[in-house]
């Protein structure tokens, strides 16, 4: 058995965007940061398979939070007092399994599964108007995400391949005050229902001598019509002189992509 250890760590500084949000001010006299660390081994298995796991942990910090809320203050038309003057903290860790065979195989695959966390600090007005801080669920933090690929050689330079992804639904704040555009705690709370997929590829290649080649491909993405959760709106209506909301998750789709088309390889 071959074993291979793989690391890498980093620092990067940026500019915050230069957009006119609350933040950015604070943002212009202090760099925001990352640091980054990843540490993983490396196996060969049986059958020309190799497996790979890794872990790592990312670290920002002097963030602009982009997403806090604001209140109104007396008079009701006057100035707004917004949270998100400070910069915040945020981190993402995990690991991921990665295991593959060479493409050259007559059945190839990969199939790569991550586990992980992110998490961030978020600004917010309380009900009763007062500004508190607490650490949160990233916005785009998917705890589980999956993905299996495959492919075969059918004979005559037919090659047959499929794809399926899967991860799970990210999360959101579903506490939202009548007549208040953003939510109060718990924030990102909620989770959107998971979302999966199979693609599928099917392509006949001719040989044209030294290397080249030509091939059909035919593919399909998003074969099971799957929809994803893309959003968590609210709707009020009137009746008489009662008001009612209704909130709930909205879904983007099914969108599926069918394509054929020639590869050249030269």
């Amino acid at each position: 058995m071959t074993l291979h250890k793989r690391w890498s760590h980093g620092v990067a500084n940026w500019q915050p965007q230069e957009v006119s949000v609350p933040g950015f001010p604070f943002g212009v006299s202090q760099l925001q940061t990352v640091a980054q660390a990843s540490q993983g081994v490396e196996v060969a298995l049986p059958a020309d398979f190799t497996a790979t796991l890794t872990g790592f942990l990312s670290g920002w910090s002097g963030l602009t939070d982009l997403t806090a809320g604001c209140v109104q203050l007396s008079p009701p038309n006057g100035p707004r007092q917004c949270p998100d003057d400070q910069p915040v903290h945020g981190q993402a860790y995990g690991m991921e399994l990665l295991i593959r065979r060479p493409l050259s195989k007559r059945l190839t695959g990969w199939l790569s599964y991550t586990l992980s966390r992110s998490t961030r600090e978020a600004h917010y007005v309380t009900a009763s108007g007062g500004q508190a801080t607490a650490t949160i669920v990233g916005d785009y933090d998917r705890t589980h995400v999956l993905n299996v690929m495959g492919a075969y050689e059918l004979g005559r330079r037919w090659r047959f391949g499929a794809r399926f992804m899967l991860y799970t639904g990210s999360p959101y704040s579903d506490n939202y005050p009548q007549g208040q555009g953003f939510p109060l705690p718990p924030l990102n709370d909620q989770r959107y229902p998971p979302f999966y997929r199979v693609d599928a590829r099917l392509e006949k290649r001719w040989s044209l001598g030294n290397e080249r080649s030509v091939a059909f491909v035919a593919e399909v993405q998003n074969v099971t019509l799957s929809k994803e959760a893309g959003a968590y709106n609210c709707s009020g209506s009137q009746i008489g002189s009662t008001n009612s909301t209704t909130c709930g998750v909205t879904y983007l789709g099914p969108i599926t992509l069918p394509s054929v088309g020639v590869e050249a390889f030269f």
